[in-house]
């Protein structure tokens, strides 16, 4: 399936995290806990790594990351907060062994497993997207395995890291791409507007409709809708949306009649929609149907292998 044009430069070894060894010193779940991937997300919630069955820490609590300038403990907006010593954190870089209190339970971070990565490190590009940093490559591999999957997918990184292009490459990798993709920039809506784009209208359905107007979920079919910043989304239009994703039907507004849904839903955002959630700002059950699959876009600065391709990509586009 795979279209990836690869371009193969200097032989380089770079170790990677493929786990993390984490310590529950105090609470529910006391003991040594080892966990996959280089980042864990703690809380009471069931989709997160680690578990805590604590009804002092919250739906989501933290997260501890391991990244090239050491451990990074940022807290989501949790109630009862997260503390390092007596010191209540947001975010923090913080050394190993060091003990991190949630509500009544705390927990420490006790080593990152590592690997070498295979060499040669190739540069890549899929989509349009330039890289050779292991962090992109996995996300490539992310993106091919899930592309066919009727799953919603959740994009999550910061503005300018080209969450719409994963988007558009999940969409040409999934057999959808006959259809098309349509994206709907739920931040920059009126609230007034946004049903009648993602649903349609039907003529006098309110005052200015002189016509009916098809929705993003029918103008896509059986393609893709791109919701772009979701985090924005009011929580009015956030109840219509889990309700079409779940029945996958929708009325236009002023309709009756029901209309299937046969496009898969691909959402992006720049906030961490677990601390929305734990703010009362983002439903928990529409986070859950949209975050079936979570792809993290990192940005340059921790993937600085990928700064001389893209800088020979844009100079051989520029002549």
């Amino acid at each position: 399936m795979s279209d990836i044009e690869t371009v193969l430069q200097q032989r380089v070894a770079t170790q990677v995290v493929t786990s993390l060894r984490v310590e529950v010193i105090d609470g529910p779940e006391r003991g040594h806990h080892t966990v996959g991937g280089d980042t864990i997300s703690v809380g009471t919630a069931r989709d997160n790594v680690l578990v805590v069955g604590d009804f002092t820490v919250s739906r989501y609590h933290l997260e501890i990351a391991a990244r090239p300038n050491g451990i990074v403990v940022t807290d989501l907006g949790s109630t009862n907060g997260t503390y390092i010593g007596s010191v209540r954190i947001e975010r923090a870089v913080v050394p190993a062994n060091t003990p991190i209190t949630l509500g009544g339970t705390t927990i420490k971070f006790d080593d990152a497993v590592r690997k070498t990565v295979p060499t040669p490190i190739e540069t890549q590009n899929l989509g349009g997207m330039i890289a050779r940093s292991p962090a992109m490559l996995r996300l490539f591999a992310d993106i091919e395995r899930v592309a066919s999957a009727p799953t919603s997918v959740l994009i999550v990184g910061e503005s300018g890291t080209g969450k719409e292009r994963v988007a558009e490459a999940l969409h040409s990798y999934s057999g959808r791409d006959a259809s098309p993709f349509v994206t709907i920039d739920c931040g920059a809506l009126a609230s007034s507007l946004l049903a009648s784009e993602l649903f349609g209208h039907e003529r006098g359905a309110f005052t200015g409709a002189d016509r009916v107007h098809t929705g993003a979920f029918e103008r896509a079919a059986d393609g893709t809708v791109f919701l772009d910043e979701i985090g924005e989304l009011p929580s009015a239009d956030q109840s219509s949306l889990l309700g079409v994703i779940e029945r996958r039907r929708f009325r236009r507004v002023g309709g009756t009649a029901e209309i299937e849904v046969g496009a898969r839903v691909i959402a992006a955002t720049n906030r961490d929609l677990r601390a929305e959630v734990n703010n009362g700002r983002f439903r928990h059950d529409l986070y859950h149907r949209l975050a079936v699959v979570v792809l993290r876009l990192p940005p340059l600065r921790e993937r600085r292998e990928d700064i001389m391709p893209l800088v020979r990509h844009f100079a051989r586009d520029l002549g």
